[in-house]
């Protein structure tokens, strides 16, 4: 179809509330009625997408600030932590650094909490001891862990 000049002028001068869909409506057709109705299913996978949506960024953001390492903290391996120091006690009250704590594991993980973990452990190996000392290096508190 080829359009004339005068064509082209009287669509460009066309008053912009003469829009087709208001001609298919009606000139006296409520704006809100021209709204998109949705079915059940289309509803439901919009929830869908939503819910999956705010839960894809919603829980890394609430995690990010947890104590780390964090799962689905958006801090993967690169969060460095200081581990503290372990100190047997034995029962002549000896104390002997424990000097590779991570050799007691066969694969240390980030995940695995060392200082709940390692104490008990040396208790139960070695008979001499009575306690385990935990000094943390960045605060110097110590922790007296008796064995049982």
């Amino acid at each position: 179809m080829i359009l004339h000049k005068e064509q082209r002028v009287s669509e460009i001068d066309r008053d912009p509330s003469d829009s087709p869909l208001r001609e298919a409506a009606g000139s006296d057709c409520d704006p809100s009625e021209l709204l998109i109705q949705w079915n059940v299913r289309q509803k439901l996978t919009a929830i869908f997408f939503v819910s999956y949506l705010v839960l894809q960024i919603g829980l890394p953001i609430y995690r990010f600030f947890a104590p780390r390492p964090s799962s689905f903290g958006w801090q993967m391996f690169a969060g460095i932590r200081t581990y503290p120091d372990f100190y047997l006690i034995s029962t002549t009250g000896e104390s002997v650094l424990v000097e590779q704590p991570f050799e007691y594991f066969g694969n240390p993980r980030a995940d695995l909490d060392i200082v709940d973990a390692l104490p008990k452990y040396l208790c139960e190996t070695d008979p001499q001891v009575e306690s385990v000392l935990i000094v943390d290096r960045n605060t110097n508190s110590r922790v007296r862990y008796s064995c049982p």
